[in-house]
Parts: structure tokens; sequence; C-alpha cells
């Protein structure tokens, strides 16, 4: 028979193999009754409250970030806070953030700062265009303004909203094309360009005086056109139609001749060539010619304010 040799309090001892598997046993049955103590003990403080004199917790709270089985969110046993279970509560995406007030007012007086530039601009053409002679200097400032609105403006989302900004009459104020040599009996008393959305034409309107006659009438120049793009339109000439009021000049091919140089050249001849819409607001516009003809040209517009019958190019035509 094999045996061990245990060490005891009164020394070294030969067991038989049987004697050890039964207290092997007997110590594992005594093993597992303290851990099924140690278990419902464990319970027992689970749903005993708090306290801080308890020596049970030692003093501790008990981990409530989770509920037990028996509690349900919302009920009386959750805790009034609760770190939230999901990540986008904890991690707010960054359009979900308040937009800081000190953010939303640089915004705003950066929107005004723009547009009390856009008007500063508008003043100084109007100011500076009744007296540009053609010299370099105020062209080059003329066209700083320019490109400046230009960048400023944006260009209508649709061709609806583009014919209505542009739907009425407007007064030709400046070119940057090189006029011709006009007749020094000849004045233009107004130059007008007027959109007629419904019909889909343009008439470009003139009031003139031809002194050396003594007659004054009107002329007129009718486009159609077409949109062809975003803030562009195709136009195309239709017609001339020269309409004296108190007398037909003696020499009518003279006064047109006269009129064609005193005229833009592309204001009086526009055909099968593009306009694009460049800056537009309710009461100025600035329009770029495209094409091989007048590439690159560009005219300011000012919308009529009040149209009084004695000054209307239509009242010549009564």
């Amino acid at each position: 028979m094999f045996g061990f040799v245990c060490s005891g309090v009164w020394g070294p001892r030969t067991l038989s193999v049987p004697v050890c598997r039964r207290r092997c046993v007997k110590i594992r049955a005594l093993r597992e009754e303290e851990d099924k103590e140690d278990v419902g003990e464990d319970e027992n403080n689970r749903n005993r409250p708090f306290s801080p004199d308890s020596e049970s917790n030692g003093g501790v709270p008990p981990d409530t970030s989770i509920p037990s089985s028996g509690e349900q969110p919302g009920s009386a046993n959750e805790p009034a806070h609760r770190i939230s279970p999901f990540a986008s509560d904890m991690n707010p995406s960054p359009n979900d953030l308040p937009i800081p007030v000190e953010k939303l007012e640089l915004e705003k007086s950066k929107e005004a700062v723009v547009a009390e530039s856009v008007d500063r601009a508008k003043s100084q053409l109007r100011r500076l265009l009744p007296y540009v002679i053609n010299l370099d200097r105020q062209r080059l400032k003329v066209e700083k303004l320019i490109k400046f609105l230009e960048q400023q403006g944006t260009t209508p989302l649709t061709n609806d909203f583009t014919e209505m900004g542009l739907s009425g009459r407007w007064n030709l104020l400046y070119t940057t094309t090189t006029l011709g040599t006009p007749s020094t009996g000849l004045r233009l008393r107004k130059v007008e360009q007027e959109f007629d959305i419904e019909a889909k034409k343009i008439r470009n309107h003139v009031l003139w005086s031809f002194l050396d006659e003594d007659c004054h009438g009107q002329f007129t120049i009718v486009i159609n056109y077409q949109m062809v793009g975003s803030g562009r339109l195709y136009l195309k000439v239709e017609d001339y139609i020269l309409k004296p009021k108190n007398k037909i000049p003696e020499d009518p091919v003279l006064l047109s001749e006269n009129l064609q140089r005193a005229l833009p050249r592309e204001f009086f001849d526009p055909d099968n060539s593009w306009l694009d819409v460049t800056y537009i607001d309710p009461n100025f516009r600035i329009a770029r010619y495209m094409g091989k003809r007048y590439a690159g040209v560009r005219n300011i517009l000012d919308r009529v304010a009040v149209e009084s019958p004695q000054s209307s190019p239509n009242s010549e035509q009564q």
C-alpha cells in the first residue's frame, strides 16, 4: 500500500491514500458552504439602503450605476443622476451644440461691415461717374469699385429671380467701352434700358435733341433676350425705331449716324452677344457683356426711382 509523508504537530506521519482522499473531499465541502454564505451576505447588502454608520459596507455606498434586476428605468429606486449609456448623449455632434453668442455677434458684425462697404462703394460710384472724362486714374478707380461690388454680389438662384430683379427701367450711368466722336449738334437727354419680362424684350430708349434742325424725339432699340444660364442672357436685335416728336428731320440718315456715334456700341448694337448680371440689388446693377464683340465691357445702371409723364420716354410716343 502506498502512503504519503505528512508533517503534523507531533512530527512526520505516514497516511494512507484513502484517508487523504476523504480529508480533501471534506475540505472542498466546507469551502463550498463558505462561498454560499458570502453570496447571501452580498445580496442582503445590495438590497439594504445605504447608511453612513453601516458596518457591513464600511461606509461606502453601493454601485448604483446599473439598476438591479427588480428596478425599472424611471422608478423611484433609480438614482437622480445617472450617466447616459448612449455615446451620442455624452459626445454630442458639433451641429447639436449651441452657437456661442460671441460668434453670432462676430458674424453679424462682419455682415454689417460688408454691407456698409458695399453702400460706400455705390455712393462713390454715383459721385464719381458724372465727372469721368476718360482719364486713366479715374477709369482705374471706377474699375476697382466695380470689381469690389462684383465680388460681394451674389447671382440669383433661378432665372425667374433674375428676371424679377431686372424688370423695370434703368438709367445708364457709365460704360467701360470707348465712345465715338459725337456730333456737336446732337444732345442725348436721357438713356434708359427697359426690361419687359412678359414679352422677353429689352428696349433701349434714348431721348434726343438735334439742335441743327431744331427737332427732338425718341430713339428705341428693340432687343429679344433669352435666359441661357444663371444670370446670363442671349441678346438678338429685333428693330430700330426713330420717332421725332415736333417735326421730321431733313436728313434722318445723318441723325441715325450721329446717334450711333454718340451711344455706346454695345448699347446701340448688342446683336448676337451675351449679357451677364454680375451685381444686382433693388436699385443698382452692373452688367458685363460676353462674346467676341464686347468681351469684358461693363455697364453701370441705376433704377429709375420716379417716372413722371413729362420725362418718361413713353411720353414721347404720345
